[in-house]
């Protein structure tokens, strides 16, 4: 879970040239961790297997993203020509 997890802050990392929408996205996933405990009932056993980010419902999601953005091609190297326009500032277009 946590090597697919990975794979989509890495994502938002490379296709956003920042590190902050990972880091968000790791900070919200760290929350979400404890957050069953809201529902649990006290004294109750907690099933972990079923409830927490680190059961098997957690895989579902960031397996489903991953899934998407490899068949998008979303992990391809960008190109050179890509990455110089990335650098630019935008460019008016040429009237003459």
């Amino acid at each position: 879970m946590c090597i697919l997890v990975g794979a989509v802050f890495g994502w938002l990392s490379l296709r956003s040239d920042s590190v902050w929408p990972a880091a968000l996205a790791h900070g919200t996933f760290n929350a979400a961790a404890g957050f069953f405990l809201v529902f649990a009932a006290v004294g109750a056993p907690a099933n972990t297997v079923n409830a927490t980010i680190l059961g098997w419902s957690a895989w579902i999601a960031p397996l489903a993203v991953v899934i998407v953005l490899v068949a998008l091609g979303q992990f391809r190297r960008l190109s050179t020509v890509e990455s110089r326009r990335r650098q630019l500032p935008p460019q008016p277009p040429f009237d003459g």
